[in-house]
């Protein structure tokens, strides 16, 4: 005869995880969650020289109550030195789940006529390793899953154009 004990809860027990956690939005069919892996940004409405990005990354796995460091690199750019700042070491806050990287853009006149693009991948900490990296995209129109996207790299477009707006 099989039987459970209520004396112990298993609690998850594996590698700490790390993965950036994508944009979401509610879609009209089915109310799925629509995922996107990339970011694209304009200074063309914004007054200020440099903006800050905080790209939202989220743990998986043991939450910690000491604040925690986790990687990430540039894995290919067309924006030259100077014209952004990210650390490669970052503080994942203590007792959180949900954390940010923040990236740094100061604008440049070579994005007056062009858009410069930014691809980076979180790489492993001696507290978190990027073990996830797909998660489901679906299609807007039906809402049925398409593909997968990864979630350990992420993609940004930085530009000084305005960009036309989705509804023209």
């Amino acid at each position: 005869l099989l039987s459970c004990s209520e004396d112990e809860l298993m609690t998850y027990d594996g590698i700490d995880g790390i993965y950036f956690m994508p944009k979401q939005e509610m879609g009209a069919a089915h109310f799925k969650e629509y995922y996107y892996d990339s970011l694209e940004f304009s200074f063309g409405l914004i007054l200020a020289e440099s903006v800050t990005q905080r790209l939202k990354v989220r743990a998986f796995g043991q939450m910690k109550n000491f604040d925690r460091v986790f990687k990430a690199k540039v894995d290919s750019t067309s924006l030259k030195p100077g014209q952004f700042e990210m650390s490669e070491d970052n503080t994942f806050p203590a007792n959180q789940y949900t954390g940010y990287l923040p990236i740094t853009f100061h604008r440049h006149s070579d994005w007056d006529n062009d858009t410069a693009y930014f691809v980076l991948s979180l790489i492993p900490s001696n507290h978190f390793e990027p073990v996830m990296p797909n998660n489901i995209k679906y299609n807007t129109s039906t809402g049925l899953p398409t593909d997968t996207i990864p979630i350990i790299t992420f993609r940004i477009k930085v530009t000084n154009v305005i960009p036309k707006p989705g509804y023209w």
